[in-house]
């Protein structure tokens, strides 16, 4: 897979580190905007990626890359994700896919239609942890309650109290706690258990009206999930199960998983651990199994369900 990566960001860092990691994935060239063009250089120079660019057209004019990496800010996610499938190329987009269930329709049918792939990176299924913790399920017998939580005070959140808004606080840049760490507790509930009934929102609103904390409601038949995420303030993470025949516990937030535990009257049982080096490793490793092996079924079924969990955002947001 020949990889042109889009944005400077500490995520798209993760990436390139993981990447690195793995002898399939080659880096081709990096896309970043003009003012950035120091940053650009040093990554570049860092994780030896040959071309820099600072537009974008011509970026995905290079014939020689297959795959565009998208690692900036969320409201842009779906335009660039389009002019690069409209340009012939795959895409792995950073999550939250897009900002509204249309987009990601819209991209979706692109997709099929060119018959390329589209994977949204938000990690969570392809952490082996996941699939302890998704096959452990049946053991809390009938679910009653689950609880999630992904609470981490945000290295910008001191400048947006003295007014300076970043785009991870910015409303109008879809920032705040429910696209940025909330989205990793929907897609692990959504991921067991399908699209909820009804779902809504409970924001706590800075003074620009951006959720830098909030706790949402899923509803579904014979329970309720509760997600609860914050920028503003930090606590343990996790995500726990309960049922009437025993508890199955997560400990870390939903992007990491760093134990599994499942509990009942005859005591606890550690499933797995998970040190969480390198987690970003083991999603681009079954991208790019599966763009080696043309198995857009597997794709395509994981963008269905990015998209279910864009259309809960959707319900989510109108209750905001």
């Amino acid at each position: 897979m020949r990889i042109g990566v889009v944005g400077n960001g500490m995520i798209v860092k993760m990436f390139l580190q993981d990447a690195l990691l793995t002898e399939k994935a080659q880096i081709l060239s990096i896309c970043i905007r003009p003012h950035s063009l120091e940053k650009g250089r040093q990554i570049a120079s860092e994780y030896q990626i040959p071309l820099i660019e600072t537009d974008y057209d011509n970026f995905l004019k290079n014939p020689e890359i297959d795959t565009v990496y998208i690692g900036i800010s969320n409201l842009v996610h779906y335009e660039y994700a389009k002019k690069a499938l409209e340009a012939g190329k795959h895409v792995i987009c950073e999550k939250p896919f897009t900002v509204s269930s249309a987009e990601a329709k819209e991209l979706n049918v692109i997709a099929k239609e060119k018959q390329l792939f589209l994977w949204e990176a938000f990690i969570i299924p392809y952490l082996p942890p996941y699939s302890s913790f998704k096959n452990a399920v049946p053991k809390v017998g009938n679910v009653k309650l689950i609880q999630a939580n992904f609470s981490k005070i945000s290295s910008r959140y001191s400048q947006y109290l003295k007014g300076e808004i970043l785009p991870a606080f910015d409303l109008s840049l879809a920032g705040g706690a429910l696209y940025d760490l909330n989205i990793y507790n929907l897609h692990f509930i959504i991921g067991l258990f399908g699209k909820p009934d009804t779902a809504h929102y409970y924001p706590v609103k800075g003074y620009n009206g951006v959720d830098t904390s909030g706790g949402a409601i899923l509803q579904y038949k014979g329970f309720q999930a509760v997600c609860c995420a914050a920028k503003d303030s930090t606590s343990p993470s996790g995500v726990c199960i309960q049922g009437d025949a025993g508890t199955l516990l997560a400990e870390g937030s939903a992007s990491t998983l760093s134990k599994v535990i499942f509990s009942n009257k005859n005591g606890e049982t550690i499933l797995t651990e998970f040190s969480g080096k390198n987690k970003l490793h083991y999603e681009l490793t079954e991208f790019i199994r599966q763009f080696e092996e043309h198995d857009f079924d597997s794709c395509y079924e994981m963008l269905e369900h990015s998209i279910a969990v864009t259309e809960v955002v959707d319900e989510l947001l109108s209750s905001f």
